[in-house]
């Protein structure tokens, strides 16, 4: 095992910082749908998760499941009522 893959499996959860659970959604997902998502990042946030992913050889089902339920968390943490619209828009620019 490489070490970047060890160190993805010892920082499984919460501990795992952001661009890494990127990554390793990335990686969870075929080609076709894992580019589509890249090409929606800023070119400094696909440029931190392509060190990620050249780090990361293999992952176990464990880090992939682990990365998946924490996204499912913070989906359904973040769930209510959402509006649309321009100034939703604005926001996200």
């Amino acid at each position: 095992m490489t070490a970047g893959a060890s160190s993805a499996i010892a920082e499984v959860g919460e501990d795992m910082p952001g661009v890494r659970k990127v990554a390793v959604l990335l990686m969870s997902l075929d080609t076709d749908r894992a580019a589509k998502l890249i090409r929606e990042l800023d070119p400094d946030d696909v440029a931190a998760v392509a060190v990620e992913l050249e780090q990361m050889q293999h992952l176990g089902g464990t880090t992939i499941d682990t990365v998946i339920e924490d996204f499912a968390r913070t989906a359904a943490e973040q769930r209510r009522d959402v509006r649309g619209g321009s100034d939703y828009v604005r926001r996200l620019l």
